[in-house]
């Protein structure tokens, strides 16, 4: 995992991205008086506690999207956060029920295509994507599969203070999603997988 720390405030929202995503694809989102540290790249999964301390401030709220919320869950137990919002993911991550189910998973490991994965999570708003992603976005699938696909004691999963679902997800089924029910508030959005754009500020991610 990489550690980004962009801008620090006592206010800090920590934000854990979904695969193959960079901290570039935040950027048209307005921070106002929060800080932004950003956790990514899951080529590799070992939990840096320290590294991750350096982006958490006096007050600390949580964000993750797609297999980022299953690494927020699996990593950040040890951590208490004001508010915690996920979006697009599930806890398990991987999980026929509650989930991407292992063989879909493994299926777009073996048949990768990545851009057809881009055009999955952004659907029309593709033309809007003026940042780059991961590079070795290959690698970070399969360390997800084999991390998720074998784990199964993930501890005690989060209740996210606010899902966020949305109606044109392509990635994560929202049957899935809301099969784990984990989350003590739904914002449903008509947007597809990357539910980003919806938003300009972050303000507005965390309204409950």
């Amino acid at each position: 995992m990489k550690y980004e720390l962009i801008k620090k405030s006592p206010k800090m929202i920590i934000s854990f991205l979904g695969y193959s995503f960079l901290p570039k694809s935040l950027e048209h989102l307005e921070l106002g008086e929060y800080g932004l540290g950003v956790v990514y790249e899951y080529s590799e999964l070992s939990f840096d506690k320290l590294e991750f301390s350096k982006l958490l401030g006096e007050q600390n709220y949580l964000f993750a999207f797609s297999m980022g919320v299953a690494v927020a869950n699996r990593f950040c137990a040890d951590f208490s956060f004001k508010k915690a919002v996920a979006m697009n993911g599930s806890n398990a991550g991987i999980d026929a029920q509650k989930g991407i189910s292992s063989s879909d998973f493994k299926a777009s490991i073996d048949s990768f295509d990545f851009e057809g994965f881009k055009r999955l999570c952004f659907l029309g708003e593709l033309k809007k994507v003026n940042f780059a992603f991961n590079a070795k976005a290959k690698a970070e699938l399969e360390m997800l599969y084999s991390y998720f696909s074998s784990e199964k004691k993930l501890g005690s999963p989060r209740i996210w203070d606010k899902m966020i679902l949305s109606k044109k997800d392509k990635v994560f089924a929202n049957g899935a999603i809301l099969a784990e029910n984990e989350f003590k508030n739904l914002e449903s959005i008509n947007a597809p997988h990357f539910g980003l754009f919806y938003y300009k500020t972050w303000e507005q991610i965390f309204e409950i």
